[in-house]
């Protein structure tokens, strides 16, 4: 009957229909009065259909959206953009412009040396370096995992000609910064078990601002901070902390923050020295970087560690600068250094406004 076929119409088109509600509702209006009227000639009525099709109503919004929320990142606490995406080596930069150039004449050195100091630089090189550390297994020989030191090559395109000599040097670097001494400790003593690659981390903020981080910096004697005040200027910023720790490694009982960085600070070992250490760590505001990294693991652990304590569990951060590693070398290319506990407590404590915990998600 015309009854039955009217509804069976309907019921076919009714996600069409549904979307012309959304879209335009007087379309659907129009339309069914159309089925009305041609069911109306024929049957004089359409009251047994109980159909009823009504314009959406929408309540007016009253709330107030937040505009001091955010997702924040390192790179957005140093830089000028309000938001940056995560790319593993972004941060590594090249010789900054008031870095004086190593008076070592090149010819002076052994082809092997020299490739560390010529090996590309800049975020796509830093990204490159990331990518193979993140895969290989620093227990087993470098030249035994070729595969994965090309495919990163290939993939950053640091080898377009697919020169075999680049990349023997690239796992002969490798190799040597894996055996270079870091805290009496190599990489190359690293178990499966004992290292958490690019640890991923959320933790929310009741309340940031340059003032805090500056604060925080300042307890740890570090009083020459970049920070973007564009983004964290007024009263604070509130949302969430996120990041990415390129090591988190467990040894001898106590955990470490580990972080790459292939910057070139000059072509000679000495250039890579404690001193010289600590003016890319602070020209590069790494020790921004250090500060929320330890906090984000200090939080980690104080929910996984049942009687926890920072000063027991925690050794510290140190930073990897990848060109000035060797094992004959182990004085250079390595820096150390661990955020206060005072630091970690008033950062704490600033954040959550005065709340005894964060949440950690």
């Amino acid at each position: 009957n015309v009854q039955g076929t009217i509804f069976s119409k309907l019921e076919s088109n009714a996600d069409h229909l549904s979307q012309l509600v959304l879209l335009d509702p007087e379309c659907v209006e129009h339309h069914y009065q159309i089925v009305s009227e041609a069911a109306s000639i024929e049957h004089g009525t359409l009251s047994k259909l109980n159909l009823a099709l009504t314009k959406p109503c929408f309540s007016e919004f009253s709330s107030e959206i937040q505009t001091n929320w955010s997702l924040l990142s390192y790179s957005s606490l140093v830089g000028s953009a309000t938001h940056k995406p995560w790319i593993a080596g972004l941060s590594d930069e090249g010789t900054a412009a008031h870095q004086i150039k190593s008076n070592l004449e090149k010819s002076e050195q052994s082809e092997e040396i020299r490739f560390r100091f010529t090996f590309p630089r800049g975020a796509n090189a830093g990204s490159c370096m990331h990518e193979m550390y993140e895969h290989l297994e620093f227990d087993k020989p470098i030249a035994d995992q070729r595969t994965i030191v090309n495919d990163a090559l290939n993939k950053f395109g640091l080898n377009s000609n697919a020169q075999e000599r680049f990349t023997e040097q690239t796992i002969e670097w490798l190799q040597e910064t894996i055996d270079t001494e870091i805290d009496g400790w190599s990489l190359a003593d690293l178990q499966a078990d004992q290292r958490l690659d690019e640890m991923e981390f959320y933790f929310n903020i009741q309340s940031i601002s340059a003032e805090i981080l500056g604060n925080a910096l300042s307890i740890c004697g570090i009083d020459k901070a970049k920070i973007n005040h564009n983004l964290l200027s007024g009263k604070g910023m509130q949302g969430l902390i996120k990041g990415f720790i390129d090591l988190t490694v467990y040894i001898e009982g106590k955990f470490y923050v580990l972080d790459y960085k292939s910057n070139h600070l000059g072509d000679n070992y000495s250039d890579y020295k404690e001193s010289r250490l600590f003016e890319a760590m602070t020209d590069h505001n790494y020790h921004l970087q250090l500060l929320i990294y330890s906090y984000a693991l200090h939080k980690w652990l104080s929910n996984k560690i049942q009687n926890y304590d920072y000063e027991q569990h925690v050794a510290g951060g140190i930073y990897l600068f990848l060109r000035g590693m060797h094992p004959q070398q182990s004085s250079n290319g390595v820096y150390k250094y661990k955020i206060p506990f005072e630091a970690i407590s008033y950062l704490d404590n600033a954040l959550q406004c005065g709340q005894s915990k964060g949440t950690l998600l």
